[in-house]
């Protein structure tokens, strides 16, 4: 569907509307409920954003739904072990490997690790190693690369840690300076991988690239990232990238025409030194 937006002229009730929600002074909204309000405040909004929002927040109620039936079977679970002195070791052992082998899609790591702690304190002769190998299968695709290296060093099974080398190498062919730099603004998140990957770009390589994307959100995308990467002196891969970036703009101020540096001054809002004009290879014609 394509992104589109609707422009209406407002209703009394509609104006009135907006009076209400502005005199409310909310401090934190939603996504999705700013697009309504926007609709209400404004006369126009975002389908394709909203559809999108409404979505998240559908899958983040159906996964805390599925949290909140994992955590009861564990409490179910759970008590076995500490409600009294009816149950028997053998009937824990068996609960909770049919319960591993049920929710192993949906339980945590820690999880799983404080079952087999407890299932080896019972029986250190069973093969939980089984049960790792299961998780690791059934989570792969989820994997970041710090998880990559870390479940592989939990298995010694060959088909898994093959598995877990295509994972990488898919992630590793997924990365590009486009690709991180706009999820990083858009999910105002990030961690010290792709900084690392970022920062392994040379300048000209950085360069060619903001030269040659034809993308029509660069510019933003840019504007974002600046507020994330600092040209500072420090020693971090996020610093480093970010003097990497900023010398790149002054080289497009520098050589670029008069559009080019209002691009970097006016949009970018970069300020530019009197040392850095001097370098300037495209002053302003004399008038």
């Amino acid at each position: 569907m394509q992104q589109s937006r609707y422009r209406i002229k407002l209703s009394e009730e509609q104006e009135q509307i907006k009076r209400k929600i502005k005199s409310y002074g909310y401090s934190y909204l939603e996504e999705y409920e700013k697009e309504i309000i926007s609709y209400l405040t404004e006369g126009y909004f975002n389908e394709q954003k909203l559809i999108d929002e409404i979505k998240k927040l559908s899958d983040k109620r159906l996964e805390n739904k599925k949290t909140q039936e994992l955590n009861e079977k564990l409490i179910k679970l759970w008590g076995i072990y500490n409600n009294n002195f009816t149950k028997t070791d053998s009937l824990f052992l068996t609960e909770a490997s049919n319960f591993i082998s049920k929710n192993i899609d949906t339980l945590s790591y820690g999880q799983l690790q404080e079952l087999i702690k407890h299932i080896k304190k019972i029986d250190n002769n069973r093969n939980t190693q089984a049960y790792i190998n299961s998780f690791i299968d059934s989570h792969k695709e989820s994997f970041s690369e710090t998880d990559i290296k870390f479940f592989s060093t939990q298995t010694t099974d060959k088909d898994i840690i093959a598995k877990l080398n295509q994972k990488n190498n898919e992630i590793i062919g997924e990365k590009s300076l486009k690709s991180i730099i706009y999820k990083m603004v858009r999910n105002s998140s990030w961690n010290t991988e792709d900084e690392e990957y970022l920062d392994l770009h040379s300048e000209d390589e950085i360069y060619k690239w903001l030269k040659e994307e034809a993308d029509t959100e660069l510019l933003k995308m840019i504007r974002g990232a600046l507020r994330i990467f600092q040209a500072t002196s420090g020693n971090t891969k996020r610093e480093s990238f970010g003097r990497k970036l900023y010398n790149c703009l002054l080289k497009i101020w520098q050589e670029g025409d008069t559009l080019d540096k209002l691009r970097i001054t006016d949009f970018l809002n970069i300020v530019i030194s009197a040392e850095e004009e001097k370098a300037d290879s495209h002053p302003p014609s004399p008038t």
